[in-house]
């Protein structure tokens, strides 16, 4: 594999990871989201434990690129290594502690580990970083809703509609909390 740039090591490779919903995180050079992928993985593609082993290999290169870091934390999270994946996305912040992404994320795994509180001060930091992130009010929501504040959610879950109309988890989870 040839590696032209260290930022593009990890464009390249989580564009064209194997079996993994990392796409969906991956940041292009323009710095927007690359999204899904319509087309189907080619020999070119690399398996998740080689895309660990990469950026790995750049943050031994420089441990100083936060993007390295969330890299590793989503593959890490893909792989089920959720302690390890807290600790990528804590670097990760700590590099660049303005970095939105790194927060969402790291509150996702925080939820998923129950650990509810928490994952409610990450999004409101994550908020104060970018106010009109849809995301993670809507993940705000799913933490204040798994809190038993329901009432809260559902505010977090509207706010997430008025950034983006037609947010259909937001709708789905508001959803939820009626039920």
């Amino acid at each position: 594999m040839e590696h032209k740039g260290e930022i593009r090591v990890l464009e390249a490779v989580l564009s064209w990871i194997r079996d993994t919903n990392l796409r969906s995180n991956a940041f292009g050079p323009d710095g927007n989201p690359q999204g899904k992928s319509s087309r189907k993985h080619t020999h070119e593609s690399v398996r998740l434990e080689e895309c660990v082993h990469e950026i790995i290999h750049a943050i031994e290169i420089d441990s100083k690129q936060s993007p390295f870091y969330y890299s590793l934390a989503n593959a890490l999270r893909e792989q089920g290594k959720f302690m390890e994946a807290i600790e990528a996305y804590q670097q990760a912040i700590r590099i660049q502690p303005n970095h939105a992404d790194a927060y969402n994320n790291l509150g996702v795994v925080l939820i998923d580990h129950e650990k509810l509180g928490e994952s409610v001060q990450i999004y409101q930091k994550t908020l104060e970083i970018r106010p009109n992130y849809a995301d993670a009010y809507n993940n705000l929501g799913i933490a204040l809703k798994e809190n038993k504040l329901f009432e809260l959610s559902l505010k977090s879950f509207k706010n997430a509609l008025t950034i983006d109309a037609n947010y259909t988890d937001a709708y789905n989870n508001i959803g939820i909390v009626y039920r």
